[in-house]
């Protein structure tokens, strides 16, 4: 009954109001971000998203550049993202560490081959453990343990890796001499540490002078930055440096080529490179900063952001349009209010609301900004969304391997006792070949009556396929896991987002009566599809986004018969999409979470599953 009243009311209040509202999904409630020198990425209950630059699979997936977000697969417990030059790491629950993107150096954690420079998201970095935190220069990682202590791994030829050496190493490497460290920072080739009691120590590049040692060289040994004390944040970017004080002001030194360090640089180049911290005058109250390549951001404590650097036509990292091309002096980003958290990238810079919101500015070349397009960015912030105004890309196929853990079971019958009561079983893209693990295998063929029909990759060579993605995922496992492959699928990719329809493959030895189960429905029937398109609407204590606490029926009835299953089923769904229209308009007025239960009506499931599986 109140669920009869709390309905009549809002179709009252609907009368009221004369305006039409955007259905686009709303990308927020993210819990930070960080930007990278062409692509962006942000942690979101525990999922990773990316946008821009996808030329060395930094997105953590295949495909071409994306300007709009893109769910990293196989990530669902994350604490901490960091975005680098062509890769990115997550640090997960369980203290490891993911990577994915450019591995020329091995600084996505894996051995450095010729054949193996793009690494997907599914591995973990080896015996590394207890990690609080990453952060990423152009080729090199770093990486803060639970006990305040550092290590580093990739490109070394500027001394990054502190060892003495300029050997890259895709096996992190503790920094010799660090300890009690609170925090880290990478900048292009150098790193800098914030010790507990507030003092910051250097290493790396140091040919502008980011190390603060008073010297134009590279200083490959761990260097404590002089005149600098009580420290509470640091921020390494591009060949700079700054850090903030516990009284809130920035001090910043390095390359100051575009009076990114906030002193003004002369047509001759005098201060392109300042060797000591130097304080900015006009900053002050700041509760964090963060530096590009050639520009630098700070969060004020009133919520507002404020830039300086470089503001070059096209780019606008500065979130505004200047008549000057470079500027010394802070200027606020117009309408940036209540933001909680910016971080700046090689041409661009992103802020984080208290809402979880983001916006984005400055070069949007290869979608970095996240707005829908790859136009720049007008001088202004823009919004990330989900919604894109490009044209589509062309639907891939792609082979998927289902897989379970024989050891993750008290029972004997691990396959059953696994799928039935735990539903613990997970799945990887299958891989091109035994050497180059990074490559996805794209399936030549089409789809018809719910099975995927090959034009090129046989029955069998899936099979092949899938059983080498499980050998090297033993071969990769540190708690003695014994994985064995449950069922492959082809997986169908839409438009620009990977939203995965498993499609089971023809198999010639089989010659079902039956050959799919197709669900139409709401709640009772929905095995996360609302979960997908809300990514929170059913939360806990709600089973893997079913309106449930385990699987629904759908699930058992697909494992018993082996059946391929297409669920369209939404919670909240009805009969017909019109009905629901009026209240879809008005609940998305009120940006409340209860505006994505109206998702539509039966007819748009219908044309869905017509549109993709018939024609």
């Amino acid at each position: 009954m109140k669920i009869f009243y709390f309905l009549n009311l809002i179709f009252l209040c609907i009368i009221y109001i004369n305006k039409s509202y955007s259905y686009s999904y709303d990308f927020k409630d993210n819990q930070e971000i960080s930007s990278g020198k062409r692509h962006t990425c942000s942690l979101k209950m525990g999922e990773v998203f990316c946008w821009g630059d996808n030329l060395n699979y930094q997105l953590g997936s295949l495909g071409n550049d994306s300007n709009i977000p893109r769910r990293v697969p196989n990530i669902i417990d994350a604490i901490h993202i960091s975005a680098g030059g062509q890769h990115s790491c997550a640090v997960k629950k369980t203290g490891t560490v993911q990577c994915w993107g450019n591995n020329s150096f091995g600084q996505t954690g894996e051995s450095i081959q010729a054949t193996n420079v793009k690494i997907s998201s599914w591995r973990e970095i080896a015996n590394f453990k207890n990690i609080k935190s990453v952060s990423l220069g152009e080729n090199h990682s770093c990486a803060l343990n639970n006990s305040g202590e550092v290590f580093c791994w990739g490109d070394n030829s500027e001394g990054q890796l502190a060892s003495n050496t300029i050997e890259e190493s895709s096996i992190p490497i503790q920094i010799p001499h660090l300890s009690k460290i609170t925090m880290i920072s990478s900048g292009n080739n150098h790193t800098c540490a914030l010790h507990l009691k507030g003092e910051v120590f250097c290493w790396g590049d140091n040919r502008s002078g980011q190390i603060g040692n008073k010297r134009i060289q590279n200083k490959v040994s761990v260097n404590l930055v002089q005149n600098l004390k009580n420290v509470r944040e640091i921020s390494a970017g591009g060949s700079t440096t700054c850090a903030t004080t516990k009284d809130n002001f920035v001090f910043c030194w390095g390359d100051n080529s575009f009076s990114q360090v906030g002193i003004e640089n002369s047509l001759e180049n005098k201060n392109a490179k300042i060797l000591m911290p130097t304080k900015m005058e006009t900053l002050q109250d700041v509760l964090m900063v963060s530096v590009g390549e050639n520009h630098a951001c700070a969060l004020i404590n009133n919520g507002t952001i404020d830039c300086w650097g470089s503001n070059s036509n096209n780019n606008f990292q500065l979130g505004k349009i200047t008549k000057s091309s470079v500027h010394p002096t802070p200027i606020e980003v117009p309408n940036m209010l209540d933001m909680k958290f910016v971080s700046s990238g090689g041409l661009h810079s992103c802020g984080l609301k208290s809402n979880g919101s983001i916006y984005c500015w400055g070069n949007n070349y290869q979608g970095q900004l996240g707005n829908g397009n790859f136009s720049n960015s007008n001088g202004r912030p823009n919004k990330v969304t989900l919604t894109s105004t490009d044209s589509k890309i062309p639907n891939q196929f792609f082979l998927s391997c289902y897989f379970y853990d024989l050891n993750n079971t008290d029972s004997e019958s691990g396959a059953d006792k696994i799928l039935y009561e735990n539903s613990n079983f997970s799945f990887y893209w299958g891989i091109d070949n035994d050497s180059d693990a990074s490559k996805y295998l794209t399936l030549n063929g089409h789809t018809e009556d719910g099975f995927f029909l090959e034009t090129k990759l046989t029955y069998e060579n899936a099979i092949e396929s899938c059983n080498r993605v499980i050998y090297l995922k033993n071969q990769s496992s540190k708690k003695n896991n014994v994985f064995k492959l449950y069922d492959f699928k082809a997986s169908f990719q839409e438009n620009i987002q990977i939203k995965e329809y498993p499609i089971l493959f023809t198999n010639p030895t089989k010659k079902n009566i039956i050959k799919r189960l197709v669900i139409f429905g709401d709640s009772l029937s929905d095995n996360g599809n609302l979960k997908e398109f809300t990514h929170y609407l059913p939360g806990e204590p709600y089973f893997k986004g079913r309106f449930s606490n385990g699987l629904v029926w759908g699930d058992y009835f697909s494992f018993m018969t082996e059946l391929p299953i297409l669920n369209f089923a939404y919670g909240g769904a009805k009969s017909s999409s019109d009905i629901n229209l009026p209240v879809y308009k008005f609940v998305s007025y009120l940006k409340s979470g209860v505006r994505n239960l109206i998702t539509g009506g039966m007819t748009n499931y219908i044309n869905s599953y017509i549109k993709h599986y018939l024609n």
